[in-house]
């Protein structure tokens, strides 16, 4: 298992950039103050035990745990993370080899989603009694549900999305071959407010798109195969060069879109790397491959009152034959500041 890249967001609460999978900070979530450049908060995601090898000149280095997910609400109260723990023990989690000076042995990695709740503290929350150093801001996050092997004991997670609201969440999985879908429930007691995760349903990939999934996917990318309206209420899901998009309520697939109306997306092989809703409206989607960026309408451009009929893609490889995209980050605040209608990026 190679590891995967260092993901980062904004939180919407403190503002600041959330990164997690920094090299050195095994399963931590890390808070970062751009102005101080320094860390201003932690939070432990998956606990590493550093162990020493009985011989180091034959047993291997066991990798430290990887937060290979993470997703969080639009107002920063709930957030989900995926996370990866080599274990010696046979009976929990895929079997790897893992390779060592003297030969390979075998163990198991085990993958556990996790769903974490904001802790108000001076609305009488829990209190983070660590100390913090000078400037340190409270992440008073507290794990509220904990799923082992969200796939199966065999299957990995290759994307993760969390809709707007923070009340349903959907994981992607290459070696089940399934996304499922996973709701909120909040409820009230005598000893006060509860809040549990659990999975609503599974879908299998649509016989239309079998083996698209395991062509593209990888738990160890930057993908973002599945999103989430700006309203909550459409799912999309990437197969290879398709996005389908589902109505999550009850497990209806509704339509589906590609960069080119043939559903090549820039050559046979060239994958959806990427998918998001760029207007309030949910009627334009940014979809980019390796080589192609495209801006289409979910449902028709005769029914986006933003693009019309003007869907558009653009090959980067008309720039130069070695031009790939490598990333694209849709400028939401820019949006909304400059008073524009569209989506820009």
């Amino acid at each position: 298992m190679s590891r995967g890249p260092i993901i980062m967001m904004k939180d919407p609460i403190t503002n600041y950039p959330m990164l997690t999978n920094l090299p050195g900070a095994s399963g931590m979530v890390h808070w970062y103050n751009p102005k101080s450049a320094s860390v201003v908060g932690t939070l432990e995601v998956a606990p590493y035990n550093r162990v020493s090898r009985r011989d180091p000149l034959a047993d291997p280095h066991v990798p430290a745990p990887e937060v290979t997910h993470m997703a969080i609400g639009q107002n920063g109260k709930d957030m989900v993370t995926v996370d990866t723990v080599w274990t010696e023990n046979p009976s929990v989690g895929a079997s790897y080899d893992l390779v060592g000076p003297q030969g390979t042995t075998a163990m198991n990695v085990c993958t556990s989603i996790k769903f974490w709740s904001y802790v108000d503290s001076s609305k009488g929350g829990k209190l983070d009694q660590r100390k913090r150093r000078n400037g340190e801001v409270p992440m008073s996050y507290e794990l509220v549900s904990s799923m082992a092997a969200p796939h199966g004991r065999d299957g990995d997670v290759c994307a993760l999305a969390v809709a707007p609201n923070g009340s349903v969440a959907c994981t992607l999985s290459q070696k089940e071959d399934t996304f499922r879908v996973w709701v909120k429930n909040t409820g009230t007691s005598p000893a006060g407010t509860s809040t549990l995760w659990k999975c609503l349903y599974k879908v299998k990939t649509p016989s239309g798109y079998a083996n698209l999934l395991a062509q593209r996917a990888s738990p160890a990318s930057s993908q973002q195969l599945v999103a989430f309206s700006s309203d909550g209420t459409v799912l999309s899901v990437s197969y290879g060069s398709y996005v389908t998009l589902w109505d999550h309520s009850n497990a209806t697939l509704l339509t589906s879109l590609s960069i080119d109306d043939n559903g090549a997306a820039g050559g046979v092989g060239s994958g959806i790397q990427s998918i998001n809703f760029l207007t309030k409206n949910d009627d334009v989607m940014l979809l980019t491959t390796a080589n192609q960026i495209g801006v289409k309408s979910p449902f028709g451009g005769v029914k986006s009152c933003y693009l019309g009929n003007d869907e558009w893609s653009f090959d980067v490889g008309s720039v130069g034959n070695d031009a790939k995209i490598s990333d694209v980050v849709p400028l939401y605040d820019f949006k909304r500041k400059s008073g524009a209608n569209g989506g820009f990026f």
